[in-house]
């Protein structure tokens, strides 16, 4: 009886080793169908509905790496001082920087604090306003960035509004990049 056991165990072991046959992918038109499976595909309706979208009228997506600013919307607070504008930089070769400024001048940089004048806060709040920062529009990132690329977060809140835009190296319009530098500097050395 032990005979018997051994062999039919490997026989069992080598058949649960073999690949099994793959079948053969349904049709997907009738023309690959047999002639039964033809009639079958011809009259089975899709379960799916897919709503076409028309293209708006004058809506163009951005190149990635540019801004727009909705010309019909103003903003109803430009020239009013931020509350707080916190800049977020991770990523690529430096440490990463943590900035928060209040709109009285008092920062935090990387937890020291420090503050500006009176003047620099009304440049920040004046670049805030030219950027149109509350209706900026545009892809300032990218998925599957390599760890080298800065990525960057600017908060501003004003008047009760909260805006955030999230950017990195190679996607950043001029305009926002200068007030990236503007920030990225403030209490620097």
């Amino acid at each position: 009886m032990r005979r018997l056991i051994v062999p039919m165990l490997i026989l069992l072991a080598l058949a649960a080793c073999q690949p099994a046959e793959t079948p053969a992918p349904p049709p997907t038109s009738a023309a690959e169908a047999t002639p039964e499976a033809a009639a079958t595909l011809a009259t089975v309706e899709p379960t799916l509905a897919v709503q076409q979208r028309e293209p708006i009228a004058g809506l163009a997506l951005p190149i990635p790496g540019t801004a727009i600013v909705a010309a019909a919307t103003e903003d109803p607070f430009a020239g009013m001082v931020f509350e707080r504008i916190l800049f977020e930089r991770t990523g690529g070769d430096s440490e990463p920087l943590t900035i928060e400024i209040l709109g009285d001048g008092s920062f935090t940089r990387n937890g020291a604090p420090g503050s500006i004048g009176p003047a620099q806060v009304q440049e920040l709040t004046g670049m805030i306003d030219r950027l149109a920062f509350f209706d900026l529009q545009g892809v300032f990132t990218a998925p599957g960035t390599r760890a080298e690329i800065h990525q960057y977060r600017i908060t501003v809140d004003r008047q009760g509004m909260s805006r955030s835009i999230d950017a990195q190296d190679g996607l950043i319009p001029p305009q926002l990049e200068a007030f990236i530098v503007v920030l990225a500097n403030i209490g620097a050395g």
